[in-house]
């Protein structure tokens, strides 16, 4: 029900900033959201990518040190190299930055809560984020641009970490476990590479058309394009919630525990 209200309140943002910014303005926002999207799997390498798998060995305190270490390199990398290149331009740079960085650490406390079992504290978060959103665009008056919507952007990515940094306060600051720091680094890109090349493949499966289109048809139709796939998100909506909860099932019972089997089983026939 969480995520069904999260992305009704997503597409309600989409069809704001398409209205009073145009197709080509949402088109644009598309098409950073894509850049983004990749960071945070480059990102998620440490971090939630692999969180479930890395709280087997290791405290959270740790995992979490390095992944913002990580998420801190990689996003100065990117923008770098993106505004280098001129895919994004130098008077975005910054926020786009900000954006990559609290993205990668607003989805990694996420991940946490559902990992240390806090699911109303994750659906009330992953709610509020669009609702800070919505409530930036509507505190303009609709009198915004992109660079606007970006700040927006990292306004709600900020207050959800402050949030769950909070909550998951007894997990953050315990003293990390240095010793452990080359193993955990190296266990994270063993599984995290063809974790999140999976999820890459998937990404570009669903981005590579923006690109395309912006390339041959311009940013009016990326814009449009990204209504359309915004409401077919509903579609898979369901079995990517139950994705996430199997995946937690399964860390709970790995010895073929016939209730977690149950459980499992039950997530897949209704999916």
């Amino acid at each position: 029900q969480a995520n069904f209200l999260v992305t009704v309140l997503n597409l309600i943002i989409i069809l704001i900033t398409t209205r009073y910014l145009g197709a080509a303005g949402r088109g644009y926002l598309s098409i950073i959201a894509t850049y983004l999207g990749i960071i945070q799997l480059i990102t998620g390498i440490i971090g939630p990518g692999t969180l479930p798998f890395l709280l087997r060995k290791f405290n959270y305190a740790s995992i979490f040190f390095i992944a913002v270490l990580w998420s801190v390199t990689i996003s100065m990398i990117t923008t770098f190299l993106l505004s280098l290149v001129g895919f994004i331009s130098r008077e975005i740079s910054i926020v786009f930055f900000f954006n990559a960085f609290t993205g990668s650490i607003f989805l990694l406390n996420i991940r946490m809560l559902i990992s240390a079992n806090k699911l109303k504290w994750y659906n009330l978060l992953v709610i509020l984020q669009p609702i800070i959103i919505l409530a930036c665009l509507f505190a303009f008056d609709n009198n915004f641009n992109n660079n606007d919507f970006f700040n927006f952007q990292f306004a709600s990515y900020l207050i959800i970490i402050l949030i769950s940094t909070i909550i998951l306060k007894s997990d953050i600051f315990k003293k990390p476990q240095l010793s452990t720091i080359k193993k955990l680094t190296s266990e994270a890109f063993t599984l995290g590479a063809f974790n999140q090349l999976s999820s890459f493949t998937q990404l570009i499966n669903y981005r590579l058309s923006f690109l395309f289109l912006e390339k041959f048809s311009g940013l009016n139709s990326v814009g449009i394009f990204s209504i359309i796939l915004s409401i077919a998100n509903v579609v898979w909506l369901f079995s990517t919630t139950a994705g996430t909860l199997i995946g937690e099932e399964m860390n709970k019972f790995k010895d073929n525990n016939s209730k977690g089997l149950q459980l499992i089983n039950k997530y897949l026939k209704v999916a």
